[in-house]
């Protein structure tokens, strides 16, 4: 079976595109993409991110907090704590 996701989408949205309004047919294009997407994922038994090419596999974080009603003591000790887990930005 070949699975040619990408020319499916692209047969579809040239096939609409010359047509008065086409917020619907958009809308019902993306659908059936996001469908066929999920199905060929499914088929495959793989994450749909693995299919669609991860950029990273892993994502840096930061922590969030610093508000308002804490008290200075208790913001230094929110700070300490993200370095203390490693976390080495915050805002």
């Amino acid at each position: 079976m070949r699975w040619r996701t990408k020319k499916l989408w692209d047969d579809m949205f040239w096939r609409v595109r010359g047509f008065g309004r086409k917020g619907v047919a958009f809308s019902a294009i993306s659908s059936i993409d996001i469908a066929l997407w999920d199905l060929k994922a499914r088929f495959f038994e793989v994450p749909l991110y693995r299919l669609l090419g991860p950029f990273t596999d892993s994502v840096p974080i930061y922590g969030s907090g610093g508000w308002t009603s804490f008290t200075e003591d208790e913001l230094v000790r929110e700070q300490v704590g993200y370095v203390e887990r490693g976390i080495r930005a915050s805002k």
